[in-house]
């Protein structure tokens, strides 16, 4: 029950007895919060629309107690520049916005509007009123999200039209091309075979045309229309990454890493390279079939880049801090330069385009996806010739 403002209190607002009164039937009526404190910072009087923002059960918690106990602790030092600043009668600091720490652990928002008690001509403390703006903020905070969503998805569409209208133009100028000279080489077999008196030098081409040439013509067409099919299925699964529904739920990552790392032990094993993890690694919350594929291309991606010069090693472990799980693959690879560090997650991007270790560079950009629908991050620190370490932070909790 929030205590009922004294007759003490009125005095020293200055108000007439009758005004008073209805002064006292507003404030301790008001859904707004309302607040005194003297000028040591010391709570006097809250009344109920304060202590339900606050979430306390009565204003007897916070009677008495110093105004920065409900301040967060990063916002301490600019919560005393601002009762300095009433205190003196600065405009300034006269109204504001602040987060709060509510009893229950959790933040909320308020815009406040203050001025100092004055008794005898001089500040004696500082009383104001808060407007409850959490849902507002919230709202904010989720359209600034969707806004940077928006435009990574825009970045992200740029991209894999511009690398995409580049990278099926190679197959298709192959198709043209060796469909061309099919038609070409059909062409010169058909005029042959009409040919009655067909000599032996005719012979001789008809076969090179039949056993050589169009084989050859077939073959690149039919690599060519590989190559676009693997394109677009690469495509189509970055896609659905993005569509699919995601089911968030606790993670046990013991069991996911472990499983991750029996899946690859073959491949590990057969080019001599070692795979370690630490023990106990913390939970996180996630989609488990994602955040499986998210650690599995990542694994994938340390295999494939160690270094054939030496023993290939391979490392994971994590450690929990803000509220993230972060977790560590490492490995002691090739190493990726400073100046592809910023591009391995666009859309078919290749460390070397030339090397022999397949796919199609669509890996970390799947991993860059599933994170932005986990509302987590991915890092990186690597040097070439000594090796990479990717870190990925994923939330503890919904």
């Amino acid at each position: 029950m929030v205590g009922k403002i004294s007759d003490t209190y009125l005095k020293t607002i200055d108000k007439p007895r009758e005004s008073g009164e209805r002064f006292r039937s507003v404030i301790e009526n008001s859904e707004a919060g309302y607040f005194m404190i003297d000028k040591e910072g010391i709570i006097q009087y809250v009344n109920d629309g304060w202590v339900k923002m606050y979430k306390y059960s009565s204003s007897d918690e916070v009677i008495g107690k110093h105004y920065v106990v409900i301040q967060h602790s990063e916002d301490i030092e600019s919560a005393m520049e601002f009762i300095n600043g009433i205190m003196n009668n600065d405009p300034r600091y006269m109204r504001g916005e602040f987060s709060r720490k509510c009893k229950d652990g959790s933040t909320g928002y308020h815009r406040f509007s203050a001025k100092p008690v004055i008794r005898d001509g001089e500040a004696a403390g500082i009383e104001g009123f808060i407007i409850d703006t959490t849902k507002a903020k919230e709202g904010e905070q989720e359209r600034e999200r969707l806004m940077n969503m928006l435009r990574s998805k825009n970045e992200e569409l740029q991209s894999i039209v511009y690398v995409s209208s580049h990278d099926l133009r190679g197959p298709l100028i192959n198709i043209n091309g060796f469909s061309g000279s099919l038609a070409d080489n059909c062409s010169k077999l058909q005029k042959r075979l009409l040919n009655e008196n067909i000599d032996t030098e005719s012979k001789k081409e008809i076969l090179e045309l039949i056993k050589e040439t169009i084989p050859e013509d077939l073959l690149f067409i039919t690599e060519g229309t590989k190559k676009m099919q693997t394109l677009i299925d690469g495509l189509l699964q970055v896609s659905r990454v993005g569509t699919v529904e995601v089911k968030m739920e606790s993670l046990d990552m013991n069991e996911i890493i472990e499983n991750i790392i029996a899946n690859v032990s073959y491949r590990a094993k057969e080019i001599g390279a070692s795979i370690t993890c630490q023990n106990d690694l913390p939970s996180c919350y996630g989609d488990s079939n994602q955040v499986n594929q998210l650690f599995s291309n990542l694994m994938d991606n340390a295999i494939k880049y160690l270094d054939p010069n030496r023993k290939g090693e391979i490392h994971i472990s994590a450690r929990s801090e803000n509220g993230q799980s972060v977790y560590c693959v490492k490995d002691n690879g090739v190493g990726i330069r400073g100046d592809h560090q910023k591009r391995i997650f666009e859309v078919y991007h290749r460390l070397d385009p030339s090397d022999n270790v397949g796919g199609e560079g669509l890996g970390l950009t799947i991993i860059k996806r599933i994170l932005d629908r986990h509302n987590g991050m991915i890092s990186l620190e690597s040097s070439p010739g000594k090796g990479s370490e990717f870190f990925v932070a994923l939330p503890i909790n919904c």
